[in-house]
């Protein structure tokens, strides 16, 4: 199979909600590597180096799947951050019992 420039590749998870099956359809081979233990192939392309450049099927078994978002702060919201850590730090420090009781 021909290489898929990295901007065209994507994977796409659907429900067909009327059979209550999950779809997964990718070309981006290392997501392909994650998943082919959880799908049930129709369709399984694998290049000679071993490479899983498609992989189309059912997902089997229970999965749940997230997606994170990076967070992004702005100077401001980082130096607010950093003075309530500083805040709290000082407030555990201040409440740890001393050794001079024992």
């Amino acid at each position: 199979m021909a290489y898929v420039p990295r901007e065209e590749q994507e994977v796409i998870i659907s429900l067909e909600r009327e059979l209550n099956e999950w779809h997964y359809y990718g070309d981006v081979p290392v997501l392909n590597r994650k998943w082919q233990d959880l799908v049930n192939p129709t369709r399984k392309i694998v290049e000679e180096n071993g490479i899983i450049a498609l992989l189309e099927g059912e997902i089997i078994g229970t999965v749940s799947i997230s997606s994170k978002r990076k967070n992004t702060m702005t100077d401001e919201q980082r130096k607010a951050a950093s003075d309530r850590m500083k805040k709290l730090r000082r407030a555990q420090i201040n409440s740890k019992p001393s050794n001079e009781a024992r």
